[in-house]
């Protein structure tokens, strides 16, 4: 395959969905319908690009996970992420300092950035272990990366991600296209960067947080996978010393070492408050021996 398809999938494909999301919010389209439109479109070609450009044949086998994955999609993401952004969205503005006469793309870029700040303070906390270590697991018992795996979120974990990604634009008055559009643009970049696509980003990986950078944060030792927390940039994985990405090829196996996350959805859901230890399974590298 040319190289040409692996570098210009990601840009075409989400600078695309933003900038028909911008044209059809000027035009008068009902936000919500246009954006759902948009964005199942995206994450649609990225499915198409899994066929046509896998990074690893393996991953587009199911392992018993789609049903799982589905039902996260439904109800996790569906429902609890879609409560986690009407919260956001209808809480007051804290500081209205939003920049209303900066040009659309422009606005786009400070709320990628902010959102990115929210989401990045959330997930490095995720990491940490405890509770919503557990709750995260879910996220991470995978076994394999593909666009689907991107709303094997907890129902709790998609809520909170949900209000910490959009929280401070909202806080700082940010409009409703800007808003409409950074939620299609993060959907769609997000299926890209668990999708098992094999795309070749380049100079981009510094910034973007795509699948080349994303798949080692799926490593199955955790001392590996903690870092490269960015949604869809980098830029505070850059600031903060996080952003880490080991010379060679991430391993095909993905997940937790000693993953003990069950394998259906309502288990996923109950495991986290009937586990025991105050650490989710790997969260710390193994002791060095003799200790």
């Amino acid at each position: 395959m040319s190289l040409l398809p692996r570098v210009l999938a990601w840009p075409v494909v989400v600078i695309g969905a933003a900038c028909v999301t911008r044209a059809g919010l000027v035009g008068g389209a009902p936000p919500e319908l246009w954006s759902l439109a948009v964005a199942v479109a995206g994450a649609l070609t990225v499915v198409a690009l899994e066929r046509i450009l896998p990074y690893r044949r393996s991953w587009n086998r199911p392992r018993g996970d789609v049903g799982t994955d589905l039902l996260h999609l439904l109800l996790s993401v569906g429902v609890a992420g879609e409560i986690g952004r009407r919260l956001a969205l209808a809480s007051p503005v804290l500081a209205p300092a939003w920049p209303e006469t900066w040009p659309w793309g422009a606005r786009l870029v400070l709320a990628l950035v902010l959102a990115e700040l929210g989401s990045y303070a959330l997930h490095r906390v995720e990491h940490r272990g405890g509770w919503l270590g557990r709750i995260h697991a879910v996220h991470h018992s995978a076994p394999r990366l593909h666009a689907l795996n991107v709303v094997r979120n907890h129902p709790v974990d998609a809520l909170l991600t949900s209000l910490a990604t959009i929280g401070l634009p909202c806080a700082l008055g940010a409009d409703a296209d800007t808003l409409t559009t950074l939620l299609v643009v993060s959907s769609v970049h997000a299926a890209f960067q668990h999708g098992n696509v094999d795309l070749a980003l380049g100079p981009l990986n510094l910034l973007v947080s795509g699948p080349e950078v994303h798949r080692w944060h799926h490593h199955r030792q955790r001392a590996i996978a903690d870092a490269n927390y960015g949604q869809v940039l980098l830029i505070w994985d850059l600031l903060l010393g996080t952003r880490v990405v080991p010379a060679g090829e991430p391993p095909e196996d993905v997940g937790i070492e000693g993953d003990p996350v069950p394998a259906g959805w309502l288990a996923q859901v109950r495991w986290p408050f009937s586990a025991r230890g105050g650490e989710r399974p790997g969260s710390r590298p193994p002791p060095p021996p003799g200790r």
